[in-house]
Parts: C-alpha cells; sequence; structure tokens
C-alpha cells in the first residue's frame, strides 16, 4: 500500500518523539522536515499561520544572497542548503510542487512504504481544508492516514507556554514573562486557542476521511508498545520496540502554574473536555487528564 502518513498534532503532543520513530523506520521517510506548514500557512494565514511561508522565502533569500557572496567570479556550484529552500518554497507556489515531492521519495527506495507530513497546526485545518490535502495526494495514488495526537488541554497549554520561553532564550532574546503569563495571553489568540480544539478537529476529520484511516492517541497513555503497535498497524509496517527513554523537544518545567490560572485555562476548554468524555470515554478521560476532573 502506498501510504501517506499525515500528521494534524496536536502541538506539544508527542508529534516530534512520532516523527523520531517513524523517520528512524526502514520503511518510513518523511523527507526534508518534520513540520512542513504548507496548509496552514495557506489555508490559516488569518491564524498566525503565514509566517511559515514568509520565513521559507526569507530563508531562500538569505542563502541566495550569501551565495552569490560566497561565489561571485567562479563558477556556480550546487548548494544544497539553498536546494532544499528552494524545493520547500515551491510547495507554496503550487501544491502540486508538494504531491509530486513526496510521490518521487516514495519512489526513490523500494523499501519505503510511508511517507509523509507531521504538521501539528494542521489540526486549525476545516474539513474544505482536509478535503483538498486527501484529492491533492489521492490523485498520487496515496491512501491518506491520520494521526491525530491529543493532551490534556491544560497541560498541553502550559508546555507551549514553556516552549515559547525555552525557544525565545535560545535566540538570545530577554523574556520578561513567566510561562503562566504567556499561557494565559495564548489562549486568547485564535491559533494558540485552535490548537487545542480537539473537538472541531475531530469532526472536521471524520467529515472526509473513513475511520479506519484515523488514529487517535493520547500523550498520556502512548510510551508503551501495545499504543505505539496500533500506530504502526494503521501505516501498514512492522512493529519495532521504541526507546521509550528518548526525550525529545521536551520544554523544562521549573514551576507549576497556580490553580487560578489552570481554572482559567480548563474552563476555556470546557467544550473540549465535554467532546472527549463522550467519545472517548468518560471514566478514561479523567483518568488520563487531570484538567477533566477539575
Amino acid at each position: 500500500m502506498k501510504t501517506f502518513l499525515l500528521g494534524v498534532g496536536a502541538q506539544k503532543s508527542a508529534t516530534t518523539w512520532l516523527h523520531e520513530y517513524t523517520q528512524a523506520h526502514e520503511n518510513c521517510d518523511l523527507g526534508l522536515k518534520k513540520e512542513y506548514h504548507i496548509f496552514d500557512a495557506l489555508f490559516k494565514p488569518n491564524k498566525g499561520n503565514h509566517v511559515f511561508m514568509a520565513h521559507s522565502l526569507k530563508r531562500v533569500q538569505n542563502l541566495t544572497e550569501q551565495k552569490i557572496k560566497k561565489g561571485a567570479g567562479k563558477t556556480p556550484t550546487l548548494d544544497a542548503q539553498l536546494d532544499k529552500a528552494l524545493k520547500i518554497a515551491s510547495f507554496y507556489t503550487d501544491m502540486e510542487n508538494y504531491a509530486q515531492y513526496f510521490d518521487q521519495l516514495y519512489d526513490a527506495n523500494i523499501k519505503t512504504k510511508v511517507v509523509g507530513d507531521i504538521t501539528p497546526s494542521y489540526s486549525l485545518l476545516d474539513a474544505e481544508d482536509f478535503t483538498f490535502v486527501k484529492t491533492l495526494l489521492e490523485r498520487r495514488g496515496f491512501e491518506v492516514k491520520v494521526i491525530f495526537l491529543m493532551r490534556d488541554p491544560v497541560e498541553r497549554a502550559y508546555s507551549a507556554a514553556r516552549m515559547s520561553i525555552r525557544d525565545r532564550e535560545a535566540a538570545g532574546k530577554v523574556v520578561e514573562k513567566t510561562a503562566e503569563e504567556i499561557m494565559i495571553e495564548q489562549i486568547k489568540s485564535p491559533g494558540h486557542f485552535g490548537r487545542g480544539r480537539y473537538d472541531l478537529t475531530i469532526r472536521a476529520l471524520e467529515q472526509v476521511f473513513n475511520a479506519e484511516n484515523i488514529h487517535y492517541g493520547f500523550y498520556e497513555t502512548l510510551f508503551n508498545d501495545a499504543e505505539v503497535r496500533k500506530i504502526t498497524n494503521i501505516l501498514g509496517i512492522d512493529f519495532i520496540s521504541p526507546d521509550f527513554d528518548m526525550k525529545v523537544n521536551a520544554s523544562p518545567r521549573t514551576i507549576e502554574a497556580s490553580e487560578e490560572s489552570i481554572i482559567q485555562v480548563r474552563q476555556r476548554f470546557e467544550e473540549v473536555y465535554c467532546f472527549c468524555k463522550e467519545k472517548f470515554g468518560e471514566e478514561f478521560i479523567e483518568r488520563i487528564w487531570k484538567g477533566a476532573a477539575i
């Protein structure tokens, strides 16, 4: 089976771990990067995702300027970084280039059964957007398998805020606000809040994809052989026991959020908790998500 793995989130719910696991599998090739940010940038620019296209085009400009400066008066040579940047930029100008890239990736190695794109902010897409993506890839002969990993909305929001601090500090920026303050700010923005609206994502997915082509997983229960087997089964690849001690993209947790902030975030995601209790079972959700019992 010619399979395309469409990872749609959620942010801070072990999508990077999933990428590392699948990318290391001999039957998977996810290509140039983990998060391509094509469909979120093109379909949901008003939720802050336009920056991904801008960053991609800016990188092409910067690398081109560097190449011109270094190669002045010399015979032009292949620049792998620029070639990669141009390829990704071309996905924005014509999404057929995106589909063709993964088609070629699949054909490049006889062992490859799965190619794909794990971009958490694809969780912001609606049914019309997912229909476009599905049709685009099916025209190339792919069967699209969706993986949507979730995490307690309160915990996910707090982890995202800590990641924001971590990334800013790594860039040499001064961070004056606490993770708690950033969390409260972020859940007020459509983009950040939308990443936690699992109910909307699930409804959109189920309007477009058959149930057997969607896998729902949970950060809190993911790290065991039985749960990972569910992922390899839907992808049609052999199970390989993972390294569950491997930590990827972790955000330092030096202080806990106050009860007042937790309640505020919990109330913001009330519809999500109610929906997930109904869909996945009240006892199960209350057992794995602390926020569900508040």
